[in-house]
């Protein structure tokens, strides 16, 4: 009887120190800038808001998509998100990671302009610093 007790009470404190539910998300919301690499560097902007792991704002990359309706979500520090122009023809997506300070985000982007009159896909790392 003793060592069932004691094995159900080790059981218990090593469950206990499980946790299954999912890591908050990393907080985004706010006006990011900084540069994007499409064959040559060129100035991106990203303005947030965010609601739980839910981002809406818009994005705009200097020559390519002047503004851009944006709708992402927050996995932990991974965010994922794709921006559609106006006109509807070019979509930029992209993958990028809030690093440890919370202050930069870094990953890919694509554009993506295949129903274009003059069709494109272009992809190339992006990095942003939080204004």
């Amino acid at each position: 009887m003793r060592t069932s007790l004691s094995l159900a009470l080790v059981l218990f404190l090593a469950l206990s120190g499980c946790d299954s539910s999912a890591p908050e998300p990393a907080q985004v919301s706010g006006t990011w800038t900084g540069t994007v690499t499409l064959g040559a560097n060129t100035t991106a902007t990203l303005v947030l808001q965010q609601t739980g792991s839910v981002v809406t704002g818009t994005a705009s990359v200097n020559g390519v998509a002047d503004v851009a309706t944006l709708r992402g979500d927050l996995d932990g520090t991974r965010f994922t998100w794709t921006a559609q122009a106006a006109g509807g023809c070019l979509v930029l997506n992209g993958t990028t990671d809030v690093q440890a300070s919370g202050a930069t985000l870094d990953g890919d982007v694509e554009v993506n302009g295949s129903n274009c009159p003059q069709p494109t896909i272009v992809r190339g790392p992006i990095i942003l610093t939080r204004a």
